[in-house]
This record gives C-alpha cells, structure tokens and sequence, in this order.
C-alpha cells in the first residue's frame, strides 16, 4: 500500500508507525474525542486544567487500544501527575512496544521527577526504535535534564 502512495517507509518506521488496534466502534468514538480535547488544549491558552472524564472514558471504553492509553498518560502528564502518566505510558506500551511518542512522554516524566536513570533509558528506547542514534538521543535527554533542574 505505501508504494502505491508513495510513502516510503523503512522497516523501522515501519515498526514504530504502525500498529495494530483493537478498539470498537463506541471506543473509537471516544478516542477520537479525547485526541479532539487534547488537540485543542495543546493548540490554545487554557486556563482551566485538563479535564481528565473524557480520557478515563476513552480507556474505559477501548481499553485494549494503545491510543486511549497514550492520551491519558498525555492527559495527566499535563496536570503534572507524573506517576499516573508513565503508568498510562507503561500500559499503552504492553499494547505496542514501539510508540515512540510514549516512549518521549516517559522520558519527559523523568525529567520532571528528577529520574536520570528513566530519562536515560526512554531516550535511549526512542532513538533506537526510531533508528536514529542513541548517544545523541542520551546528550541532549542529558541537556534537558540540566535545563529543567530545580
């Protein structure tokens, strides 16, 4: 199919890209809302913290999918709940092992908790599932890691 598009993809980006879901009907409807919610409050000023009901109802509704799982460790990644985050992270990667956005959320956890051995390794798990290389990935996780210390 990607040659048809166009797309070239490498068996890596392949790996990190695509997946499978299982999610019915009624829980990609809620996915796809909670992506909406996300979307918007990443994309304008909020002043009201992210309302976390549409996300618990994602995973309640498609709780095998990777991608409720991902959005709710976004969810409360940004209220700051670290730990709820990487186990939502954690959980989405049973799913599938290769999100590398999951992967970017447990490294930022790390960093916000002060967590170099985490911060470390997740950069290190994204670069490699990303083909791209770790030493640079681990550099400039270690950069972020000193520019966000308390």
């Amino acid at each position: 199919i990607f040659n048809r598009t166009g797309l070239e993809l490498s068996a890596a980006q392949q790996k990190a890209a695509l997946w499978k879901e299982k999610i019915p009907i009624d829980g990609l409807d809620a996915v796809g809302r909670a992506l909406e919610i996300f979307y918007r409050y990443s994309a304008f000023p909020q002043d009201e913290p992210l309302d976390l009901k549409p996300f618990k109802h994602a995973v309640e509704k498609a709780p095998d999918s990777f991608m409720s799982h991902d959005l709710m460790g976004w969810a409360y990644y940004r209220q700051t709940d670290y730990a709820n985050a990487g186990h939502s992270f954690r959980k989405a990667l049973t799913i599938n092992p290769n999100g590398a956005g999951v992967m970017a959320g447990l490294m930022w956890c790390g960093v916000f908790t002060r967590n170099w051995e985490e911060t470390s390794y997740w950069s290190a798990r994204k670069a490699d599932v990303c083909d791209k290389d770790v030493a640079k990935a681990k550099e400039k996780a270690r950069q972020r890691f000193e520019k966000h210390a308390k």
